[in-house]
């Protein structure tokens, strides 16, 4: 996955797809700009999803602020071009 989003500019992936080792790797690599925030329950968690999005939304899993209102909007919001 990282291979394919370092390579093509219009590849993204939700935090739905993200093991928490995707997450790390993908933001590592500066790439925070490629992912979006996923409604959907991660699937290879087996956390119930209110509480995986409480933990995420509160601890904001180390983010700076401007890197956390990509993940949760502004990436979406311009893959979209959602006019806010």
């Amino acid at each position: 996955m990282l291979i394919r989003i370092k390579k093509y500019d219009n590849f993204y992936v939700d935090t739905s797809l993200l093991n928490e080792l995707d997450f790390e790797q993908i933001y590592n690599e500066k790439l925070i700009d490629k992912i979006v925030f996923g409604s959907d329950m991660p699937k290879h968690n087996s956390i119930e999803p209110t509480e995986f999005f409480k933990f995420f939304i509160e601890n904001k899993k180390g983010l700076s602020e401007e890197d956390y209102n990509k993940l949760i909007y502004l990436n979406a919001k311009k893959v979209f071009d959602i006019k806010i």
